[in-house]
């Protein structure tokens, strides 16, 4: 069975998590990590406050890359309350996840940023 990590926030976490489990993955939440590596990792917002978490977002991506498969789907869901920065926060938070992935060794991996709201259907489709 697929696994799949989770964290952030637990705000949203129980519906992320029937969400995964639903589409077959066996869902970890949170840390500590397991040795095999994980299929897909979804990431909520950590504060809820877009644009403050970068710093702790990018530490757990950190702490998470060497786990993961090297083609795993990575989604780093963003909090919809702020149309007017989500734009803007999605292309760095790509940019930045994709550094860090690259730096881990997984360049494969396949990385995608939703709102919240988008999260609940046609995202989860990636990690097919």
């Amino acid at each position: 069975m697929p696994t799949a990590l989770l964290t952030g926030a637990p705000a949203h976490a129980a519906a992320a998590s029937a969400l995964l489990e639903r589409r077959g993955f066996s869902v970890l939440d949170g840390l500590p990590l397991p040795a095999p590596p994980v299929d897909c990792y979804l990431q909520l917002p950590a504060t809820g406050r877009p644009g403050r978490d970068l710093p702790t977002r990018l530490d757990t991506l950190v702490a998470v890359a060497a786990h993961l498969d090297r083609r795993a789907t990575v989604l780093l869901a963003l909090d919809d309350n702020d149309a007017g920065r989500v734009a803007v926060s999605a292309e760095l938070l790509v940019a930045l996840a994709l550094v860090v992935l690259e730096d881990y060794g997984r360049p494969d991996a396949r990385v995608a940023v939703l709102t919240l709201a988008d999260l609940y259907e046609p995202a989860l489709a990636l990690a097919d």
